[in-house]
């Protein structure tokens, strides 16, 4: 009876849990590239794509209906870089699923790619995803738009035809 009890539990966080939590320090699995987007709806919702790399670097790309356009750049620091992948790495985003399913169709997604050691992580979807992937959205949103002084534009963004 315990052995069956254990069983069914042990599925059970298999089937509900989509991402680990645990995490050993100074591993492979340490996110040092993260890059997100935000795309766009049937609408007028904005397409952008933010990416944070281990050097400080943050890079700010904005597309269709997105504020501003165009492709800017800036060196925040590696504290501040560090603070945020620290934080994707211990949410064991590399456990997560390729794609979250779209419950309604005309909502904007969430999409991130990982870079971990030699490894790469695409996440489909993860606004339908557990909580923690949209507020590692936002915070990334807080920090990666370019918003006050510091940021340099590098490129113009053309709307396809």
């Amino acid at each position: 009876m315990k052995k069956k009890l254990l069983g069914i539990t042990v599925l059970l966080a298999i089937a509900f849990g989509s991402c680990a939590t645990a995490k050993k320090a100074g591993s492979s699995k340490d996110v040092s590239y993260i890059k997100m987007e935000r795309t766009n709806c049937f609408g007028t919702c904005p397409n952008y794509v933010i990416e944070i790399y281990k050097s400080g670097l943050v890079r700010y790309t904005g597309r269709l209906y997105a504020q501003p356009d165009g492709t800017y750049e800036k060196n925040i620091g590696t504290a501040k870089t560090d603070k945020i992948l620290k934080e994707a790495t211990s949410y064991r985003m590399d456990t997560c699923k390729e794609l979250y399913e779209a419950i309604i169709t005309d909502v904007p997604a969430i999409v991130y790619d990982l870079k971990m050691g030699s490894k790469e992580k695409h996440i489909g979807n993860a606004n339908f995803g557990p909580d923690f992937l949209k507020e590692l959205a936002r915070k990334m949103d807080a920090i990666g738009k370019p918003t006050d002084t510091g940021w340099k534009k590098t490129a113009s963004y053309k709307k396809p035809e």
